[in-house]
């Protein structure tokens, strides 16, 4: 188990972006086109005292590195995300594994391209969704520190307060339909899928 401690970002220009990490000394380590699924475990829900709870599996690919991530963030803050994360060899066998383990489960598809920046400590992720602006993430080792790189190298955007949100939600949110984006992945879908 890992806790994840990271800052997102909506609304970056890419350019500025990339021109100001570099600034600061930060290194291109990875560009990925991920391919992903994610199973909503725990919808989220605010128990009588306020407090925030939401689970979820993920399994990811780029293509050559795939992956089966349990995640579940206690509260809103940044620093209350967990993660569980195992490699697997067979992206396809393990979305379907998953499928039948939690057959009831509500899931989205998706794909996004990613830059992945290394400065230290820190991970920067520059993610383009679909439909969506580009988005960066900062992950350290304390929120106090992630806030101070965010300052530092201030490449604009609005820090998102809560992004541990069903898929359709965020869209929503960001304007934008997210039904319309799972239409077009229905053939992968179903490929995906079926037995």
């Amino acid at each position: 188990m890992a806790k994840e401690i990271e800052l997102p970002i909506y609304g970056v220009n890419p350019e500025i972006a990339r021109e100001r990490l570099a600034s600061v000394g930060a290194k291109l380590v990875g560009r990925h086109q991920f391919r992903r699924v994610n199973f909503q475990v725990r919808k989220p829900i605010e128990d009588a005292s306020g407090e925030y709870y939401t689970k979820w599996i993920r399994v990811r690919t780029d293509g050559a590195k795939s992956t089966i991530t349990l995640k579940e963030q206690k509260g809103k803050g940044i620093e209350g995300r967990l993660e569980y994360e195992v490699e697997v060899s067979d992206f396809e066998q393990a979305v379907k594994i998953v499928h039948r383990l939690m057959p009831e489960a509500e899931f989205d598809y998706f794909e996004n391209y990613r830059e992945e920046y290394s400065l230290g400590e820190f991970t920067i992720e520059l993610d383009k969704f679909p439909m969506l602006e580009y988005s960066m993430e900062i992950e350290g080792p304390s929120e106090e520190m992630v806030n101070e790189l965010y300052a530092r190298i201030n490449v604009g955007g609005s820090i998102e307060g809560n992004k541990s949100i069903p898929t359709d939600e965020y869209y929503r949110i960001h304007g934008a339909d997210y039904s319309k984006l799972q239409e077009s992945y229905s053939d992968i879908i179903a490929s995906l899928l079926a037995d």
